[in-house]
């Protein structure tokens, strides 16, 4: 029945896949309570994973994995995160041993792998108690140039995008030819922006820079290229796309928000075709000119309503030790989190529809795309940028984890082979442990669904039919390899050193007092698997005997024990018979043994004894019967599983926490120090019609930052955010 009832859930899937191409894939944005931290103080995040189509929580996914990489290309911290209806919460305390630097904290889902997509966003982590040393300054390059469509195009007027360092703001430039006429001229007011220039077949370009002082300097321009481009222009109806350059085959225009295709039609050099804006919905396109074989020839990232439209919380006003109040007005159902956050002009966590927007931007940290900027801008930097497509195959690989984590591997035999069609086990001990089943492919491969489990257990995996030593060989569940991020060190001034030096010290009074104000694990009730038993003994209330067979002998009849020295054996007699036989299953505290090792065991160590005398159907194992040993200890108590398993640690998802804070309405006389740079943080609220959002300020005055993260019913994500200002009392 088990079995069936995999086999139908699996069916339901492909098949719900299938008729829903268009919301396959899934995204995970990640609401941080900051991207600046010191060693003593905890990242504290929230994840959620929504459908890329609708925006809706996924229900592909009950898992996230969460990675901190560093510059050497190691992950400082691996979460498994738990999501319930596509929300998910993590922590990670920053201790001494981590040293100072640039970061990347990329989020994903097992679903998401099969497509190579994750979200990235940068985290600078300051230790204080190591010195600083100021990273070397890197030579870059005065000018960077970036043409509209990717390459300049020979006998057309082209747009370049540009991006200048701060030393050459102010300056003025003149772009030439190598004739010395020119083509266009520029004020460098701003770091980024743009400039049409004619462009002739063979033409050698470059840029006539001079300072304010009247120093001149030279840098050349791309060469131009044969070939075909794109331009995009913004019309009152919506977009213009021309076709330049010089050849005369026909090509495709395709327009696409890398789900669906919003504009295909064929197209020509010189002629220009438009895409109306209405019933296009807000985010980023691209459109790509392609030639009859399908190659890319040119293609530009353009945005659509990009605008950020943070709802602005009323300014709100306290004193030290004081209780603050305010109303969340979000539709009820909305899936949030909430920060409060003393301000500092170096912290600004990328938000989630940052996030969500840019998340098919390779170099969008190297851009800075934000929506925060101007839509000029904006689009000054899209053009630079580079998109990343993703390939709906119609084979995956991965699984996606639906009804929870799953863990897959191979069996192979002693000499390396593949252990086809085996019967295959997981196991975590515990007085409640964990026990799951299935077969291996013919190439060995096994996938199985397991149960959530919120801590590190010591796990086995067994071929418990299968008599001679194996091997196993589990996949790591996350990254093997990471994306080439930037890792530029930060750079600290020495006004930022000393204000973090003040915070550092406020870090180690408010560590002093951790107990005082303790997070606490929330409780997940654990079910046995195992605990309809046909025939139950407690070991205790019978006589003990030296030998595990004689107790079978003498008061559990319906098992026959056998042990000698060419074979011991154990058979249970089913209640009813049946066609072909199958061997009992044995277990130890959850783990698989043979009749050997279990009638070898000491039977002092078993506290009880329970049969099921049915033939036994657990996912994809069989077995008439079985017999379950439990010892006092649940935990093996000394056995050392034999050949046929073989053990590892399981990494269980991150505890859901209930965060603590001060409550100074009951708290009034205490006098523990109360320095904390975060005075609110909630990572999973589900609003209620009037939700309200309460906390108590700290010792210490000044502007803090609340940010509101979530997603709304109907999809919508939602942005808040507002200033709080401690005041210290005047009589202080």
């Amino acid at each position: 029945m088990n079995r069936l009832y995999t086999i139908a859930i699996c069916f339901c899937l492909i098949t719900s896949v299938k008729a829903q191409k268009s919301d396959v894939l899934e995204q995970v944005a990640v609401h941080l309570n900051t991207d600046l931290l010191l060693a003593g103080e905890t990242l504290q995040y929230a994840t959620y994973c929504t459908s890329v189509a609708t925006g809706m929580p996924s229900n592909l996914s009950s898992v996230a994995y969460v990675e901190l990489i560093g510059a050497d290309q190691k992950p400082v911290f691996q979460h498994k995160i738990g999501l319930d209806k596509g929300q998910g919460q993590g922590d990670f305390f920053i201790s001494s041993l981590v040293p100072t630097g640039t970061y990347q904290l990329i989020a994903y889902t097992r679903w998401m792998r099969n497509f190579d997509t994750y979200t990235s966003t940068k985290i600078s982590i300051i230790n204080p108690f190591e010195a600083y040393e100021p990273p070397a300054v890197q030579a870059s390059k005065a000018f960077k140039w970036y043409p509209e469509g990717g390459a300049l195009v020979a006998g057309a007027e082209n747009r370049l995008a540009y991006r200048v360092t701060d030393a050459w703001l102010g300056a003025k430039g003149r772009i030439v030819d190598e004739q010395g006429t020119t083509l266009a001229t520029i004020t460098f007011s701003e770091n980024w922006g743009s400039v049409a220039v004619q462009v002739d077949k063979g033409a050698e370009l470059q840029l006539i820079a001079e300072r304010q002082d009247g120093s001149l300097s030279f840098h050349q321009l791309p060469a131009p290229e044969e070939g075909i481009g794109i331009q995009l222009k913004k019309i009152v109806a919506g977009y213009q796309f021309k076709i330049i350059g010089s050849s005369e085959e026909l090509a495709n225009l395709q327009v696409t928000d890398g789900q669906n295709t919003v504009l295909q039609q064929q197209v020509a050099v010189g002629n220009t075709y438009t895409l109306i804006k209405k019933g296009l919905k807000s985010g980023l396109y691209r459109a790509t000119v392609t030639n009859a074989a399908g190659a890319l020839l040119t293609y530009r990232v353009f945005g659509v309503d990009l605008e950020a439209k943070p709802v602005n919380l009323a300014p709100m006003e306290a004193s030290v030790r004081d209780k603050v109040m305010f109303p969340l007005k979000v539709p009820e159902g909305s899936r949030l989190s909430v920060s409060v956050r003393k301000l500092d002009e170096h912290e600004s966590p990328e938000t989630m529809l940052d996030q969500v927007l840019f998340h098919r931007i390779t170099n969008k940290q190297a851009l800075g795309l934000s929506t925060k900027l101007g839509k000029e801008e904006l689009d000054v930097r899209l053009l630079a940028s580079q998109w990343k497509d993703v390939a709906l195959t119609k084979q995956v690989d991965l699984l996606p984890e639906t009804r929870g984590p799953l863990i897959s591997g191979k069996l192979l035999d002693d000499q390396g082979n593949p252990l086809a069609q085996q019967s295959v086990t997981f196991s975590l001990v515990g007085k409640h442990y964990q026990l799951q089943a299935g077969h291996t492919n013919d190439k060995g491969q096994f996938t199985l669904q397991l149960d959530p489990t919120f801590e590190d257990q010591e796990a086995f995996v067994a071929a418990p039919f299968y008599a001679a030593p194996i091997e196993v060989k589990l996949d790591d569940p996350f990254l093997s390899e990471y994306p080439a991020f930037d890792y530029t060190p930060p750079v600290l001034d020495s006004a930022t050193a000393a204000r973090l030096a003040t915070r550092s010290v406020h870090n180690q009074i408010t560590n002093a007092y951790y107990e005082v104000w303790k997070d606490t694990v929330k409780q997940v009730t654990w079910q046995p698997q195992l605990a309809d038993f046909d025939y139950f003994y407690m070991m205790d209330d019978y006589n003990r005997f030296k030998e595990m067979y004689e107790h079978f002998i003498e008061y559990i009849p319906v098992v026959a024990a056998r042990k000698n020295e060419n074979r011991s054996k154990i058979k249970v007699f089913l209640s009813h018979q049946l066609g072909a036989d199958f061997p009992a299953l044995l277990l130890l505290d959850g783990v698989p043994v043979t009749a050997k090792e279990i009638l070898d065991f000491n039977p002092y160590k078993v506290e009880s004894i329970g049969v099921i005398n049915n033939r036994f159907f657990w996912g994809g194992l069989v077995a008439d019967g079985v017999v379950a040993f439990h010892t006092f200890e649940g935990n093996l108590q000394g056995f050392e599983p034999g050949a046929h398993t073989g053990s590892f640690t399981y990494q269980g998802l991150e505890a859901r926490k209930t965060y603590q804070f001060p409550d100074y309405d009951k708290e009034q006389a205490g006098r523990t120090p109360d320095y904390r740079q975060q005075l609110f943080w909630e990572p999973c609220i589900t609003a209620s019609k009037d939700q309200m959002v309460t906390f108590y300020t700290a010792d210490v005055a000044g502007s803090y930052e609340v940010r509101v993260a979530g997603v709304a019913p109907d999809g919508t994500l939602i942005q808040m955010k507002g200033l709080l200002e401690v005041n210290q009392p005047l009589d202080q």
